[in-house]
């Protein structure tokens, strides 16, 4: 969100950026004054009121809206307690087992799938939109930090698309894993430090949709 004070020539942000509390979501659907001292912002993220033009948000009323769309979530399967989302928009979130119904966010951008490992629940896989071809991560302590793991995948793969890429732990397997990359399968015997394409010919069709 920017403002300007002088008719548009000169324009700053005013709530776009992480280290305010809350940042004011970047996808803006409506911008609009509710009275002579409150601005309202309408967005993906929910509503953010300023009544010190852009100075402090408030974003209270969303604890009760809606906003979060998931493409997928994950339950760890030793306790159910820890679980994780790739929602649109607004990034990779999930909880812990000490507090298994507050969700944190932990990485931002547009979160699209995870997946637990079936022996430890510390360790989570995730896709999330950035440059490409950093779409795969990989945390092992329980999604407080995650590492790239993309080496060995074609990121010029033909019809590779952020949307349909999938990441899918082995269920007999501790290490194994499975993603794909347009029309192409991929499968890692090592939690994704390298992968290997299953399939050396073009299958004439986008795995993962």
């Amino acid at each position: 969100t920017l403002r300007s004070s002088d008719g548009g020539a000169s324009w700053a942000s005013v709530g776009a950026v992480v280290a305010s509390l809350p940042p004011v979501h970047v996808d803006v659907h409506v911008l609009t004054y509710t009275s002579p001292s409150e601005f309202v912002v309408g967005s993906d993220g929910g509503i953010f009121t300023t009544t010190d033009e852009g100075v402090t948000w408030n974003s209270m009323i969303n604890a009760l809206l809606p906003t979060f769309m998931f493409f997928n979530v994950s339950i760890e399967q030793f306790g159910g307690n820890v679980r994780y989302g790739g929602a649109q928009d607004h990034g990779t979130i999930g909880t812990n087992p000490g507090s298994p119904d507050e969700w944190i966010l932990r990485m931002f951008g547009d979160g699209i799938d995870v997946g637990f490992n079936p022996a430890s629940a510390a360790t989570i896989y995730a896709v999330i939109n950035n440059s490409r071809p950093k779409w795969r991560l990989r945390s092992t302590d329980q999604g407080y930090s995650f590492t790239e793991i993309n080496k060995g995948i074609d990121s010029n793969a033909v019809g590779q698309d952020f949307w349909g890429t999938r990441i899918i732990p082995g269920k007999s397997s501790s290490k194994k894993i499975f993603t794909n990359a347009g029309h192409y399968v991929y499968w890692s015997t090592d939690r994704g430090d390298n992968w290997t394409m299953i399939l050396g010919t073009d299958p004439k069709g986008n795995v993962g949709h």
